[in-house]
């Protein structure tokens, strides 16, 4: 009878050892969440949970400690849908092979992600017809197979403080309006910002490096661009830090555009305003084509390889900017020069049509062949009115200093001449 006793008693400790440490999340997750009231906080202990849930109440989900839920199935890990979900502190962890398989599938309205890093083979978070949410201080590292964060018919929403690497697009947005996009970090995607068929969006302070492009805006009216960082956008023969596509009424102003193959590509759209923005050390800092009646003014453009270039556009104003290449004549100190500065689109054009003559830039006999061969005056980006110096400060401050200037010589000359006639009359 002992002998029986201790072998159950062992028979129990070698189970209660080899079983798994994770859990599964349907049967204690999920009743967790079927069993909870509306408004209810429900804490997850540290622990791998595998299996998807599905949250569809007014619920608070919290992680206490190092939460990973994980699943390869088809379906997402996390599917909010109603009104007022909050998950915060948790990891999710996306293994499946389904191409819109996702990590986190959102619905509905007013829902909070906060704190949450989401690691997938595909989608990290997709959102669909959902409004009011809001996504902030969270991660998402892909594998290029999905995008980081879609929405699709998703309007008045925030995304903000969201670290994304290594996705398809970092934030898509097809269909969705009114969302603001802010203070993000996007590396190594292929569009780090990418918004289609979408109207009055506003994209703010965010960062998108090392993509193919910084951020494309495509049959969107109305986005609003101001203060981000679009740089070392350089990877692809077609990268650019900014692309306007069939944009229309759009605001950029106060970004930087560094160290891409092309700064600013403003093509097929109308009646944008560019200004303000630093455009430095790119392949191409600006380029029109086939765009009418933008505006760009008051932009620092620095150290590019090429200014800028305007191809079948027109009726567009370029006025006011700083060109370092620019001839810098200001006879009446307004802190303008009076030669306008043209960009001639000729090099451009041919590496257009035969690429291979990019080997050839800045040769000798493509000087000259530019030289003879300009292009009409239709086709140059002209700059009526460029700037002197890089802001208004400075220009007063050296208008001032070259008054002064004057001045000094002036007294000094007037001092001059009564010396030398006073020496003359004795």
């Amino acid at each position: 009878m002992l002998k029986l006793v201790f072998k159950y008693i062992f028979t129990i400790l070698v189970l209660l050892f080899l079983s798994p440490l994770s859990m599964k999340a349907e049967t204690t997750l999920q009743s967790k969440v079927d069993g909870a009231a509306n408004g209810e906080k429900i804490e997850i202990e540290a622990g791998v949970y595998e299996g998807a849930i599905k949250i569809a109440k007014s619920v608070t989900l919290s992680g206490n400690g190092n939460v990973v839920l994980r699943s390869c199935e088809q379906t997402p890990i996390v599917a909010i849908s109603g009104q007022a979900v909050q998950l915060r502190g948790v990891t999710i962890e996306y293994c499946g092979d389904e191409s819109e398989g996702a990590g986190i599938y959102i619905s509905g309205s007013n829902h909070v992600l906060e704190d949450i890093l989401v690691k997938t083979n595909h989608f990290g978070i997709r959102l669909e017809d959902a409004s009011g949410i809001a996504i902030e201080n969270s991660s998402v590292i892909g594998n290029k197979n999905g995008n980081g964060i879609d929405f699709w018919q998703s309007s008045h929403n925030v995304v903000k403080n969201v670290m994304i690497k290594n996705v398809a697009d970092g934030l898509y947005l097809e269909r969705s309006d009114d969302n603001s996009i802010i203070s993000n970090r996007i590396d190594g995607s292929r569009y780090g910002i990418h918004i289609m068929y979408s109207n009055d969006n506003l994209i703010e302070k965010n960062t998108s490096k090392h993509n193919i492009t910084g951020g494309m805006v495509m049959e969107a009216f109305g986005t609003q661009i101001r203060d981000n960082v679009f740089s070392f956008n350089d990877s692809n023969v077609n990268a650019q830090g900014l692309l306007l596509y069939r944009a229309f009424n759009s605001f950029v102003e106060g970004n930087t555009l560094e160290s891409n193959r092309l700064g600013i590509f403003v093509e097929e759209s109308e009646e944008n305003i560019i200004k303000n923005n630093k455009v430095a050390r790119n392949f191409i800092g600006f380029q029109f084509k086939q765009a009418k009646k933008n505006a760009a003014e008051t932009n620092d453009f620095s150290e590019n390889v090429h200014d800028a270039q305007a191809i079948d556009s027109e009726d567009n104003e370029v006025r006011g900017n700083y060109w370092d290449s620019a001839a810098m004549v200001d006879s009446n100190n307004d802190g303008r020069s009076d030669i306008p500065h043209k960009s001639d689109p000729y090099f451009l054009s041919l590496t257009e049509n035969i690429p291979g003559y990019r080997l050839f830039f800045q040769s000798p006999g493509l000087i000259f062949l530019q030289t003879m061969l300009k292009s009409p005056p239709e086709k140059l980006l002209t700059d009526v009115a460029p700037l002197i110096n890089r802001d208004v400060q400075e220009i007063n401050k050296e208008s001032g200093q070259v008054d002064m200037v004057f001045m000094a010589f002036a007294m000094v000359t007037v001092s001059s001449i009564i010396f030398i006639f006073g020496r003359k009359r004795e």
